[in-house]
C-alpha cells in the first residue's frame, strides 16, 4: 500500500515510517522542510506525484506545551489549519487522513477512564488547537481516523525517559510529580497499533490509543530508574510544586476499548514497553 507520512522525521513518525515499512508498504516521507501542510499547494503539489496514494498519515504538530500558551497563532496554524488542509485534500482525492491529537482535549476532572465521547474541555492552549484540529477533520473529510495519544517516548527525540536518566545520573534526587496519572506510551507500539488498525480500517471516528496501564509520572520514572539500576532518590511531589504556563489535566486515563474491539490488537503494558525500549537504547 502507498502511504504518505507527513512529520516523517519526528519523534512517532520516525518509527511509523520503520513499522509500516516492515509490514510492507511504501512509504512516502515528507518533513517540514519538503512539505507544508499549512499550505494548500504544498500539500497538492507534493502528494499529487504519488501513483495510486492510500493513506495519509499526519504526524506533524506543535508539541511545545507550554510554548504553544504564548505563540497560540502558530498553534493554531499548525495544529488546526494544516489538519484542515490535509482533510479537504483527503476529500478531494477520496482517500482516509489518520492523524493524532491528544488526551489534553480532557480537562482532567473525571473520576475513572476517559472514552471517546466524553465531554471535551482542555485547559491549555495545546489541548485547545488539537481539539479545533479534530473539529476541522470531521467537518472536511468523510474517511478520517484521529489517535489521541499520550505521554510519548520513543528514540528518535528528546523525552521524559531520556530526561529523568540523564538527571538521575548526575543528582542525588529528583522530585517528581505524582498528581497526574496517565499512560506512558512507546512510540514503536503505537505504530505497531497503527499498522494493525490499516490493516481493516475500522469506522471513521475517533479512537483513544496508548499502552496499556496507569501510573504517575513518579510511578513510571520509579520503575524505569529500578530496571537500569540508576542509584537516586525520587521524590513525589504535587503539581503545584513544577508551575507551568500550560496547565495539565491531572486525570489523562484513556480507555482503550474502542480500539481493542476495532483490531483484536492490544498494546503492551507500559511496563513491558519501557523495558523494551530501553534495551534498544541500550543495546544501540
Amino acid at each position: 500500500m502507498n502511504i504518505s507520512i507527513i512529520g516523517s522525521k519526528g519523534m512517532l513518525g520516525t518509527d511509523l515510517v520503520k513499522v509500516l515499512t516492515d509490514f510492507g508498504h511504501s512509504i512516502y516521507e515528507y518533513d517540514i522542510d519538503t512539505l507544508d501542510i499549512t499550505n494548500p499547494e504544498s500539500i497538492k503539489n507534493n502528494l499529487e506525484k504519488i501513483v495510486d496514494l492510500k493513506v495519509i498519515i499526519n504526524c506533524a504538530a506543535y508539541t511545545l506545551v507550554d510554548d504553544c500558551e504564548t505563540n497560540k497563532e502558530l498553534a493554531l496554524k499548525v495544529n488546526a489549519e494544516g489538519p484542515k488542509n490535509l482533510a479537504v485534500y483527503c476529500q478531494e482525492i477520496n482517500i482516509p487522513l489518520i492523524h493524532f491529537s491528544t488526551d489534553y482535549v480532557f480537562d482532567g476532572t473525571k473520576d475513572g477512564l476517559y472514552v471517546e465521547l466524553d465531554p471535551i474541555n482542555p485547559i491549555n492552549y495545546y489541548g485547545f488547537s488539537k481539539l479545533e484540529g479534530e473539529k476541522h477533520i470531521a467537518a472536511n473529510c468523510e474517511k478520517y481516523y484521529i489517535f489521541r495519544l499520550q505521554w510519548l517516548y520513543g528514540e528518535n527525540g528528546k523525552n521524559f525517559v531520556t530526561t529523568i536518566i540523564d538527571l538521575a545520573k548526575t543528582r542525588d534526587q529528583l522530585d517528581i510529580v505524582n498528581d497526574q496519572f496517565g499512560s506512558p506510551s512507546w512510540t514503536v507500539d503505537i505504530s505497531n497499533a497503527v499498522a494493525t488498525f490499516l490493516e481493516d480500517l475500522g469506522e471513521p471516528g475517533i479512537y483513544h490509543l496508548s499502552n496499556e496501564g496507569y501510573a504517575s509520572w513518579y510511578d513510571f520514572a520509579k520503575y524505569f530508574l529500578e530496571y537500569l539500576d540508576i542509584k537516586c532518590q525520587l521524590n513525589p511531589v504535587s503539581s503545584d510544586k513544577f508551575p507551568r504556563p500550560a496547565k495539565r489535566p491531572s486525570n489523562s486515563k484513556l480507555s482503550k476499548s474502542k480500539f481493542i474491539e476495532s483490531t483484536s490488537f492490544s498494546p503492551n503494558h507500559w511496563e513491558l514497553a519501557v523495558k523494551k525500549y530501553l534495551n534498544q537504547i541500550i543495546d544501540d
